[in-house]
């Protein structure tokens, strides 16, 4: 059985048999590489990976005409013809079809563009000529904006290959929006119309959790299986961090195993040590300074609620920790402003509220900061809360004296009478009863649900976007 999938820059067939499946393309260098996987998504193992050089100017060929051993190892008897991409651009009067297509992949060739492009590129003459215009260096954000244009796809768009997600310090607004976007795009193409999107196949991802969480190693290990990846989960036990091995010799044996490592660990400058050391990128899952995975969910969850987050009031009910410190880093970049209210010696990190009053100036929103909840809710169109005891093993008279210096930061329906009249409720979860009550927690206005299966499509598309350069195919949002 035939059929063909659209893919960002051409066509790519898709080849099933009665127990395999097997994907071809051709490559910039005039070959076709088969790859032959299982059919089952949850083992996506590689049978086979055959690479076959074509001679320039030939049409079409079958499976025959190649020779390929692959016919009897997956049991395909017919030998169905499979069509190279041809190219139906204009071309002057009298100038034959096969030297104009030439032309074209010689073109195309020598921007470093894959063959398939080609005929998407010559099929509109003004693109053609946008084409040949001097270009800029390949994987550039103007390269891939040309790119676009000459494919007929979005013109924004930024390659983030090979790079570390640790804060979203380091990221632009761009490619803040850039992450938001691909994560819709996803959700919409998987989910809504239930394609089957795989394009990290063969790529490997190592996940290792310090600290435990259901909704970070769910969220990863069930997200990478979807784009035809592989997680595999390493445990305290399993991965001594610091005690048997040394976090440099781990992140440079670790890197010769897996393609990305996705570590959720108490201290921020061991994150930072691993991306130091590893020669493959690290995605921050959560340290004490910085949680930018669920800000991102965070994100996603507003942006399909409201519409557009720019001039959104979030008001933050509780202590200074990781997720208002990445709250405080994307506020400035996408446009909304932050109220912040925390009991005097809980308040934010004071090098990261000094790095967001910078942001904030220079991107026009506002940051407050007060020890009254009332304040900080008034007329806020979003109230977040987070857990305030995050350790079980603390002695208990710090517990109690937890509790007593947030009395009355509890999220609740008085509360959210001084907030805007649309307002909305978020927590990253496990909650407890002294944080939120059940009457918000479980109201209308609560989008935790929501933010929960969020996080999926964000790690996705972080994952995806520092492993593969991907195009969305759905409208770009309003950010």
């Amino acid at each position: 059985m035939w059929g063909y999938w659209r893919h960002e820059f051409g066509t790519q067939c898709l080849f099933w048999t009665s127990d395999a499946k097997i994907k071809d393309f051709v490559t910039s260098s005039g070959s076709i590489r088969l790859q032959v996987y299982s059919k089952d998504p949850h083992d996506p193992h590689l049978f086979q990976d055959i690479v076959i050089n074509l001679e320039r100017g030939r049409g079409a060929q079958s499976p025959a005409e190649l020779d390929l051993e692959y016919l009897t190892f997956t049991g395909m008897e017919d030998h169905t013809t499979f069509l190279r991409p041809s190219v139906q651009g204009k071309r002057s009067r009298g100038r034959p079809r096969e030297t104009w297509r030439r032309s074209v992949e010689r073109e195309v060739k020598r921007r470093g563009f894959s063959l398939n492009e080609a005929p998407s590129i010559a099929a509109d003459r003004s693109r053609w000529r946008d084409f040949q215009k001097p270009h800029a260096p390949p994987g550039s954000e103007q390269d891939w904006k040309l790119r676009g244009y000459a494919l007929g796809k979005p013109s924004e768009h930024v390659s983030m290959l090979g790079r570390n997600f640790l804060t979203l310090r380091d990221f632009s607004p761009f490619e803040i929006q850039q992450i938001l976007w691909t994560a819709a795009d996803l959700k919409t193409r998987i989910k809504g119309t239930r394609e089957l999107y795989r394009p990290l196949v063969g790529k490997r991802a190592a996940l290792i959790l310090q600290k435990r969480s259901t909704r970070t190693r769910l969220s990863t290990e069930t997200g990478i299986n979807l784009l035809g990846g592989k997680s595999y989960f390493l445990s305290p036990d399993d991965i001594h961090l610091g005690v048997n091995e040394t976090i440099k010799d781990s992140a440079r044996v670790l890197s010769g195993f897996v393609d990305l490592i996705l570590a959720r660990m108490y201290k921020h400058e061991d994150v930072e040590s691993l991306a130091a050391e590893s020669s493959v990128p690290i995605v921050n899952a959560l340290s004490e300074l910085y949680h930018p995975l669920q800000i991102l969910a965070d994100m996603q969850t507003l942006q399909d609620h409201f519409g557009n987050l720019r001039g959104l009031t979030v008001a933050w009910v509780g202590d200074g920790n990781n997720i208002i410190h990445s709250y405080m880093m994307a506020a400035p970049k996408l446009g909304f402003n932050l109220k912040i209210a925390s009991p005097k010696g809980y308040e934010t990190c004071p090098n990261v509220t000094k790095d967001a009053e910078k942001l904030a100036k220079q991107y026009g929103t506002q940051i407050f900061h007060t020890t009254d909840p009332r304040e900080a809710c008034e007329d806020a169109d979003v109230l977040v809360t987070d857990r305030r005891i995050k350790n079980s093993t603390r002695p208990e008279e710090e517990k109690l004296e937890c509790l007593k210096a947030f009395q009355g930061y509890q999220v609740s329906h008085r509360l959210g009478k001084v907030a805007a009249k649309d307002w909305v409720f978020l927590h990253c979860g496990p909650r407890k009863q002294d944080e939120v009550d059940d009457a918000v927690f479980y109201s209308e206005r609560s989008l935790v649900w929501r933010e929960a299966e969020n996080r999926k499509w964000t790690v996705m598309a972080v994952v995806l976007l520092l492993l593969e350069d991907h195009i969305c195919t759905t409208p770009k949002p309003d950010y």
